[in-house]
């Protein structure tokens, strides 16, 4: 008996080792696509990151009733999901989880937090979750940190994202509103794991409105060569400040494997040079008046702060917010923003905030 303990002991503490690196290693190869909107001195930052590395997922549109995010794993091969789950902080809500095939999107399971535990693994390279009925409940935002994914991934990364670079050539990343934003994007490929790259952009204002959708523009093999250099074009047709992203996937498998955001702004001079600007008319009619004549007119006024987490850094609170804030009796919202938020480049001004609000 001694010997059998001799040499049984060892296999079963190795076979328990080999169980706990399959699941942690599930979660050290799945990504996370953020939706950070910076400034970042004009440099280009990375969107898809380690799930666990700050800064923490978070629903920029607080207030609006939905949000949504996705995880990826860009690895040679599909992985075997048996479990995620994810801790809420401030909030909660109802979470629906999806398999995203292509184009398509598979309804997996809903739960009433971020925790699913499947009855049999799932072959995925990527996840999609929805989140409805947003508790809402303080002037935080929903926001997930601490992931944790057990399954079985066999691949081999797929990417580096330090040979993913986006530069911009331009002052400040500043053009004039009658002229294109140009960038660069360089794609080189240490790895050798990927046969043909896709290419795709997105620009949405720094409010996260969206100005043209995701579609691709290049794809390409590196066969041959050592990077690429892609040139970029992207137009708008309001002054203000708006964010490219650049988005690198694995076209044969499908899977994304870098993505970048930049800030751009384009400046209207007429604006920027004369001070020429139009006056905010509101879409409902309302008069829009100062503080001092609406204490002139109703003596008080009833109001509330939304400065904490629900405003600032692109984030602006949906209709859920002002309605509750009418529904208690508030008469005014109050909102104090950094100067990086109105003019976060030189000459380039964000009204789209301040006309939401």
């Amino acid at each position: 008996m001694p010997r059998v303990c001799k040499w049984n002991l060892p296999a079963i503490a190795l076979a328990c080792c080999v169980l706990t690196a399959s699941a942690e290693n599930l979660t050290s190869v799945a990504r996370l696509l953020r939706d950070e909107r910076a400034v970042n001195n004009g440099q280009a930052y990375d969107l898809l990151k380690p799930v666990n590395e700050e800064p923490y997922w978070d629903n920029k549109s607080p207030m609006s009733g939905k949000a949504s995010l996705e995880l990826w794993f860009p690895v040679s091969e599909a992985v075997q999901l048996q479990a995620v789950k994810a801790q809420s902080r401030h909030e909660r809500a109802a979470v629906t989880m999806f398999n995203r095939q292509g184009s398509e999107q598979q309804r997996i399971q809903t739960a009433d937090k971020l925790d699913f535990r499947l009855n049999s693994p799932l072959t995925t390279n990527a996840l999609r979750f929805k989140f409805t009925d947003i508790t809402n409940r303080d002037h935080e935002v929903l926001t997930y940190l601490d992931w944790h994914l057990e399954g079985d991934s066999s691949g081999q990364p797929l990417y580096t994202i330090d040979d993913f670079q986006v530069t911009c050539p331009a002052e400040f990343n500043v053009f004039d509103l009658s002229a294109p934003a140009r960038l660069t994007t360089t794609v080189a490929d240490r790895l050798k794991q990927v046969k043909t790259f896709r290419l795709a952009t997105e620009l949405k204002s720094f409010q996260g409105r969206i100005v043209q959708a995701e579609k691709t523009v290049a794809r390409f093999s590196l066969s041959g060569h050592s990077r690429r250099d892609v040139p970029l074009e992207f137009r708008c047709d309001r002054q203000g400040p708006y964010l490219a992203t650049i988005f690198l996937y694995d076209d044969e498998r499908d899977v994304m494997l870098a993505a970048k955001r930049i800030l751009v702004g384009w400046r209207d001079a007429a604006l920027f040079e004369h001070g020429r600007v139009d006056a905010f008319k509101s879409p409902t009619g309302g008069k829009v008046v100062s503080i001092a004549e609406r204490l002139r007119e109703d003596g008080t006024i009833w109001g509330a702060d939304a400065t904490q987490s629900v405003s600032g850094k692109g984030r602006q609170p949906g209709a859920q917010y002002f309605q509750k804030i009418k529904e208690g009796g508030g008469e005014m919202l109050m909102s104090f923003q950094r100067y990086s938020d109105f003019e976060p480049l030189p000459g380039v001004y964000n009204f789209e905030y301040f006309d939401h609000m």
